[in-house]
């Protein structure tokens, strides 16, 4: 076999000796013929291993026997490359006294395409000396090392490696990376965007980092540096060092976001705020911009909607000229949006604190309670439709802003434009009591009473109904009443319950159909054979089209499963049986006999309606 030849792990034996370190295991594959700079897994070399194997020895002896020290492997990584990542101080050296290229650029794919130098990925092992090194040795620090215009300064700068940052300003590295070379093609990434402390931050500013310098999408440092969350101490003191290197906090970048939108926590609004108004007492002119983006702001961060966002919420909301009973395009107010989509979005128990506070805070700041959007809904209204969005909203949460809505004043009456009120929505029995104790009332329309009747419980629809829900209550989207409802969505059970308690079972839908239409167009078998046992009236009924259930029972049964069909069949027949006829015609003629699937089916109808026929002449 060719010494040549990959073993299983797809590396030679001279690869895997160099892993090891092992200069008399790889002597020996040398002296049978291996090729010194044969590529192996992922295109390294022989020397590759031999640095990540850290012997001394071993990389001398290949690099004076043909060795080539500028082999790349699939990354485009060479020998340099590898000991600099490692942080192996002798390793670097030996490499360079060799004439290593220091300044060669790999090649590799990750989140973004990569093109590190060795310089750079000694700073992103946190190597130091390494990197002193191979500045003392003429690397260049003002490569780019990524798609998005990184250099070492940048990536020294995001590590918060400030004494390395010094040394490479010192050494030549330009203050706004990228920028200064070619400013007519600007980086993603700026140096000063990128520091992650104050004390890196006015090192750049010293070198002539500009506050100014906007990045490939328009984004100043300012703007970047005002996404620091509350944890981020490093990148709060860097935007306080460019806030007084007098940064413009007015500017906006990429889609016209401003630096108040960006502010990822409560303490860089007010550092925001803050400067705005020393802006705005050098020059009042500025009043109505500034106005502008606080107000943007406040929409940005309610559309946000999560618990991250209610701190700053609070702090933003204090500020001056906000305008808490604007509109947006749906009609709603901040009061509106804020409790809605905080509930849609799945806000934990923990939001209730912060949440009833900003409720507490928008009331006494003059915030219209009961307003309502285009729909007709208010706040209250709002918040328990979109609590049925996510079901796992907690219902403390829920109990919680209703109640502080409550005390604060707000209308529980309110109905929307589909003749809904708080109390027709909470399904909660303690949050209805508690409705009811503030003068609450059902509408017309009591959604929470439908959706019980489509999750099937019982048990909530008869507490509904003890606690005074009309028992014709019509729902607010279909128009059907519990009865009819029932029957369309196959509950049975529940059917005998509303005929029980004396539901009219000869309502209509506004086309027409009864409880027997519903449940057929359904194919709702259970509900139908429920009507049978109940012999409720109305089973031959015609709807607007001149169609009985019957026919429209037979009209769904070739769309039906396979394994339907049978079932559905026998239901046919038995609608039959109970006093439907199969030979009436609908508008067009066409009578339920004519509807059957089979020649089978026909003759069972046909046969059922002479018995029943029969039958009752006997009687």
């Amino acid at each position: 076999m060719s010494v040549n030849a990959p073993a299983i792990s797809v590396s030679t034996p001279l690869h895997q000796a160099a892993h090891r370190g092992d200069l008399v295991a790889v002597i020996a594959e040398a002296s049978a013929g291996a090729d010194l700079n044969l590529r192996g897994r992922n295109g390294n070399r022989p020397l590759h291993l031999a640095v990540a194997s850290t012997n001394l020895a071993l990389v001398a002896w290949l690099l004076d026997h043909g060795a080539d020290l500028h082999a790349r492997n699939s990354a485009g990584l060479t020998a340099l490359h590898w000991a600099a990542e490692s942080g192996n101080l002798e390793m670097v050296r030996a490499l360079i006294a060799a004439g290593a290229r220091i300044d060669v650029r790999g090649n590799r794919e990750f989140v973004i395409r990569e093109t590190p130098s060795a310089l750079y990925l000694a700073i992103e092992g946190d190597h130091g000396e390494v990197a002193a090194m191979l500045l003392e040795a003429g690397a260049d620090p003002n490569l780019s090392c990524n798609s998005s215009g990184a250099t070492a300064l940048s990536l020294a700068g995001r590590r918060g490696q400030s004494d390395l940052v010094a040394l490479l300003l010192a050494h030549g590295a330009r203050a706004n990376g990228l920028l200064d070379l070619d400013p007519a093609e600007p980086p993603y990434e700026l140096p000063l965007a990128c520091a992650a402390s104050g004390e890196i931050a006015r090192r750049l500013l010293a070198a002539g980092a500009r506050t100014d310098a906007r990045n490939r999408y328009g984004d100043t440092p300012l703007l970047w540096l005002s996404g620091a969350e509350a944890d981020d101490q490093g990148q709060i003191e860097a935007l306080a060092a460019v806030l007084e290197a007098d940064a413009d906090p007015l500017a906006t970048g990429y889609g016209g976001v401003c630096c108040l939108q960006k502010a990822g926590c409560a303490a860089v609004l007010t550092m925001l705020e803050r400067a705005l108004a020393q802006r705005l007492a050098a020059c009042p002119q500025l009043k109505f911009v500034i106005r502008q983006q606080r107000q943007r702001t406040l929409w940005a961060l309610l559309e946000r909607g999560d618990e991250a966002a209610l701190p700053i919420l609070l702090a933003s909301i204090s500020g001056p000229e906000i305008h808490l009973n604007d509109r947006n395009e749906q009609g709603r107010t901040p009061l509106q949006v804020l409790l809605r989509n905080c509930l849609r979005n799945g806000c934990s128990a923990r939001a209730g604190e912060p949440l009833t506070k900003l409720v507490r805070q928008l009331q006494s700041m003059g915030a219209d309670l009961d307003a309502v959007d285009h729909n007709g809904d208010s706040a209250l209204l709002l918040m328990f439709e979109a609590a049925k969005t996510p079901s796992e909203t907690p219902t403390t949460l829920l109990a919680a802003l209703t109640e502080a809505l409550l005390q604060a004043g707000a209308d529980p009456n309110v109905e929307n434009d589909q003749g809904c009120r708080a109390l027709d929505l909470a399904t909660d029995p303690a949050l209805r009591r508690r409705l009811r104790e503030f003068g609450a009332m059902s509408g017309a329309r009591h959604w929470a009473l439908f959706e019980l009747v489509e999750n099937n419980d019982s048990a909530g629809v008869s507490d509904l109904l003890a606690d005074g829900v009309a028992l014709e209550s019509r729902a607010a989207m279909l128009d059907d009443t519990p009865w009819l409802f029932a029957a369309r969505c196959n509950r049975p059970q529940l059917l005998g319950l509303f005929a029980d308690l004396g539901a009219n079972q000869r309502a209509t839908a506004p086309n027409g159909n009864n409880a027997w239409h519903l449940a057929a167009e359904s194919r709702a078998i259970d509900s139908l054979q429920a009507l049978i046992k109940l012999d409720a009236p109305s089973s031959d009924d015609r709807d607007r089209f001149g169609c009985t259930p019957l026919m429209r029972l037979l009209d769904g049964i070739h769309e039906a499963d396979s394994a339907l069909r049978p079932d559905l069949r026998r239901v046919a027949v038995a609608l039959v049986v109970h006093g439907a006829n199969p030979t009436s015609a609908d508008a067009q003629g066409r009578n339920a006999l004519d509807r059957a699937t089979s020649k089978a089916l026909r003759a069972a109808l046909l046969r059922a309606f002479t018995n029943a026929t029969r039958d009752e002449a006997n009687c």
